[in-house]
């Protein structure tokens, strides 16, 4: 399953869950960071939610869910956001 969690002004974060249909078990949850690039992110998602889906995946299992509206930062995404700025910062200090 492929969910849109949130997004800023700048990136779309997505969660993929990688789940075993027999018993549902969830093996993985992987959440990724979608930069946008000479685009407002807010803008980008309005006119993504605004129309409606075309096509169908590849495989039949996949399910694309995302909110309607922009929803609040959950708080682990907020904490991994603030360590990779702490990161990258420490890394420009160091060179």
């Amino acid at each position: 399953m492929l969910q849109i969690v949130c997004w800023d002004d700048n990136s779309v974060f997505m969660e993929h869950r990688f789940v075993t249909p027999s018993d549902n078990f969830i093996n993985a949850i992987v959440v990724c960071r979608q930069r946008i690039i000479d685009a407002n992110a807010e803008e980008v998602m309005k006119d993504l939610l605004s129309k409606p889906l075309t096509g169908k995946p590849n495989a039949a299992d996949i399910t694309v869910e995302s909110p309607l509206e922009r929803p609040e930062v959950p708080l682990h995404i907020q904490k991994w956001v603030e360590f990779n700025d702490l990161s990258s910062a420490n890394l420009r200090n160091d060179c």
